[in-house]
């Protein structure tokens, strides 16, 4: 019976330990994809969409597609805070650079993804207008 109970305890610790490995190996290969996402489109597209060569609406898209992502893996606790917190940071910074690609401002491929994804009723709106106007905590380490 003693043997059983060990054998019992030894299979829940297992279970649990790769069950924790599991989820540390996810966070990182979503981390990962993101940021192969964010390089496509920000090192690919982003100069194209400048020169009048793709879709500036499209880039938009898939830009802030991207961000709605990455703050829903992070509200899930799939993203590391530290790493999620530098990505805000850098969308506050846009937010207040403003920089124009093509025919499109960043505030205005904001407003568009409000409209096309319908963020008004997102609890990613409220979240992100405190990143853009600088009281979300998440990029207080990086002033």
């Amino acid at each position: 019976m003693a043997l059983w109970i060990a054998t019992v305890i030894l299979s829940v610790v297992s279970l649990k330990l790769s069950l924790c490995t599991n989820k540390s190996l996810k966070r990182v290969d979503i981390a990962m994809e993101c940021q192969r996402r964010f390089a496509k489109i920000y090192y690919t597209l982003r100069p194209k969409a400048k020169a009048k060569q793709y879709s500036v609406a499209e880039y938009y898209s898939l830009f802030w597609s991207l961000q709605i992502d990455q703050f829903q893996y992070w509200t899930e606790g799939l993203i590391d805070e530290k790493i999620f917190s530098f990505w805000m940071f850098c969308r506050h910074e846009e937010w207040l650079e403003n920089e124009m690609i093509a025919t499109m401002d960043y505030r205005s491929g904001w407003g568009l993804a409000v409209k096309k994804f319908r963020l008004e009723s997102n609890e990613m709106y409220p979240f992100m207008m405190s990143v853009f106007e600088g009281t979300s905590e998440l990029i207080e380490n990086y002033r």
